[in-house]
């Protein structure tokens, strides 16, 4: 999976859309995933499995188009390319409320885990059947962001908007079909738009064969680099 370096509101876009719930979420998470990123003139498809094991350990195994492993944790992103040999850790400059991996796992929060980000609230609105909330970034992001709003709907957020501070779209996630476990709903369907310079960037994740509390494979469970293979370090 290409990773493309992106701006902190971008970064806050997947490490906050949902809270963990830490208490009630599954042990382990297994899902296969495709990945659809549309930009102009250009598709890019990525297939593989997703892996989670709590407190908060994402590995992605790419399979499409080439192979490679992504292993998110407290702070850091690690990429691994089997065929090269080559590989990457990304680590966070300043840490962050959230971790990757409450994108995928756990009861989405009323709004959308804005106020551990550092997010005020600042006013509310009904708008076609669905409490809209708007939000104050934390002075940390006030340069780059000049706004959030959640929409809310029967009780189940569904959408989240972060504007620029001239009020541009920035970026936009929805959540349109969730798997059951237990009293969670877990997101398979994410639609993504965001601002990538002069162009907007949309992107598709469709999760499928949900696998709750089972095993995961050895060699994911106890993934480590090979010996002799050292990633080299950079920050994001």
């Amino acid at each position: 999976m290409r990773m493309r370096k992106r701006g902190v509101f971008l970064l806050l876009l997947f490490l906050a859309p949902l809270a963990v719930l830490r208490a009630q979420s599954p042990r382990t998470l297994q899902a296969d995933f495709t990945r659809f990123v549309k930009s102009p003139g250009s598709t890019e498809m990525v297939r593989g499995t997703l892996f989670f094991k709590a407190p908060d350990r994402v590995i992605l195994v790419v399979r499409e188009p080439v192979s490679q492993w992504v292993v998110f944790e407290t702070g850091s992103m690690l990429l691994w390319y089997p065929g090269s040999g080559k590989a990457w850790r990304f680590s966070q400059k300043k840490p962050q409320a959230l971790s990757f991996a409450s994108m995928f796992v756990g009861v989405p929060k009323t709004d959308f885990g804005l106020a551990g980000a550092g997010f005020t609230l600042a006013g509310s609105e009904s708008r076609e059947g669905a409490l809209v909330t708007r939000w104050k970034p934390p002075q940390s992001l006030a340069r780059t962001v000049g706004g959030a709003s959640v929409g809310v709907l029967d009780r189940r957020p569904c959408t989240l908007e972060l504007t620029d501070p001239k009020g541009g779209l920035l970026a936009r996630v929805a959540y349109t079909e969730f798997v059951s476990f237990d009293s969670q709903a877990i997101p398979s369907h994410i639609q993504m738009t965001q601002k990538g310079g002069a162009a907007m960037i949309s992107e598709e994740v469709l999760f499928t064969g949900h696998v709750f509390n089972a095993e995961l494979p050895s060699d994911v469970d106890r993934f480590r680099l090979p010996a002799g293979v050292v990633a080299k370090e950079a920050e994001w």
